[in-house]
């Protein structure tokens, strides 16, 4: 029976689903931080620096009654809005002979301290230094002819100021480009987990159990499922490999569950090379071991039906005797397939002919491995499904669509074949 999600609960991974997405995507999350950082260090470094400098002007006298300092703390915010007005800005440009000084003067003022502050950005901190206080002093100057000069709360006297500063202001580049790393880290993110949920392919063995009701009884790396210039499988040529243990804990498990004949069927994947590395595997335990191609039988019989007659009487022999691929010896204790044209035969009568062509070769062997692609590629695998003790369904992660692990599944219940598991093999694509 397949497994459902019940109704109400949700499909959320919480904590440990985060943690896996950013496992699946942590090479993107890294190319995505430290883009965003080179990024912004070059920004901040490239370009002249910028320099500050401020004047400092008290708005009225020191010494005065309450209501006059209160008056002039409100004109202070009146100085600082006048500070800016283009006749200010154009009278400082003219003295200093610049052509404009616009975006460079900013003006900030405090009721309480009536200081009023002005403040120059330039790339010449000497610069910088003379317009502050030129900006200063022909404030000071636009003021004094609507005022009686050194009375009243309308007083401006420059009290500190400007001098060239000694370091460029603003954050360092190597501050600039942490920061931007680490935006580019919150915004790749949530792009990764967009992308993760966006395609509907298995992610871990979870998502095959959700999808299948059977268990993942075997995780593959990549490198367990490449075929190393047709040599072999790499059970016999790399024994000692991780792959190669990989495989006998696969072929351990199959024999707990004492089935005679297994069909591999990949719906993303190489079916042959998990087939031939399980059975030499299964070989190596003390098994002899029968493989069956039934995915390419149907191809096979329309390139070799003219030999028809000659293939339909032969019986099952030792690889040993054919030298396939001149390294025989890689498959040393398993048996040969039969021709194609007796499989195809014995597929297109239905389960009945194929479970009368598995009695023999279980005969001959104590296992027998079939192997075929999807349902879509080979309908003809489902008879040999329905026939075999069990089936074992061969997905790709981030690869094979959980749509079609779910119809897979559903296809083979129709056809009440038994399902014992799944494999899920690493995915051959690096970035996903």
């Amino acid at each position: 029976m397949l497994v459902r999600t019940p109704a109400g609960t949700s499909a959320s991974p919480g904590v440990g689903g985060f943690v896996k997405v950013v496992r699946r995507w942590r090479w993107m999350l890294v190319a995505a931080t430290l883009v965003a950082g080179v990024a912004g260090y070059i920004a901040a470094s490239v370009g002249a620096p910028r320099y500050e400098s401020h004047a400092v002007v008290l708005v009225g006298p020191l010494n005065v009654s309450k209501e006059t300092l209160e008056a002039a703390g409100e004109l202070s915010q009146t100085y600082a809005q006048l500070a800016r007005t283009q006749t200010v800005l154009d009278a400082t440009a003219r003295r200093l002979r610049l052509p404009s000084i616009n975006g460079q003067v900013e003006t900030s003022a405090s009721n309480a301290t009536r200081l009023l502050t002005i403040r120059v950005h330039d790339r010449n901190p000497v610069l910088a230094a003379r317009i502050a206080n030129t900006e200063a002093a022909e404030l000071i100057a636009s003021t004094a002819e609507r005022r009686r000069v050194g009375s009243g709360a309308s007083n401006l006297r420059l009290v500190d100021a400007a001098r060239p500063a000694a370091a460029p202001a603003g954050p360092a580049p190597a501050a600039i480009g942490l920061l931007a790393a680490l935006v580019g880290l919150l915004v790749a993110v949530p792009f990764a987990m967009l992308l993760d949920r966006s395609g509907d392919t298995v992610k871990g063995p979870e998502d095959l159990e959700m999808a299948t009701g059977v268990p993942c009884i075997g995780l593959l790396s990549r490198a367990a499922m490449r075929r190393p210039h047709h040599k072999g499988p790499i059970v016999a040529l790399e024994p000692h490999s991780r792959a190669a243990d990989e495989y006998r804990l696969l072929a351990a498990k199959l024999a707990a569950r004492g089935r005679q004949s297994l069909l591999v069927m990949a719906l993303d994947g190489d079916s042959a090379v998990l087939a031939g590395n399980l059975a030499v595997a299964l070989t190596a335990a003390g098994s002899q071991v029968a493989m069956l191609d039934v995915g390419t039988a149907e191809a096979e019989q329309a390139t070799h039906g003219a030999s028809a007659e000659d293939d339909a009487g032969q019986e099952p022999v030792t690889i040993n005797g054919d030298g396939r691929n001149g390294h025989a010896s890689a498959y040393e204790g398993v048996v040969e397939v039969l021709p194609a044209l007796e499989v195809a035969e014995a597929g297109r009568s239905g389960p009945d002919g194929a479970r009368a062509l598995l009695g023999r070769l279980e005969r001959e062997a104590d296992v027998v491995l079939l192997h075929s692609p999807s349902p879509q590629r080979s309908p003809s695998g489902l008879a040999w499904a329905r026939a075999a003790d069990g089936t074992l369904l061969v997905t790709e992660r981030d690869r094979t669509l959980s749509g079609d692990l779910r119809a897979a599944a559903e296809t083979l219940q129709l056809v009440h074949a038994r399902l014992l598991g799944t494999v899920l093999t690493e995915s051959r694509a690096v970035w996903r």
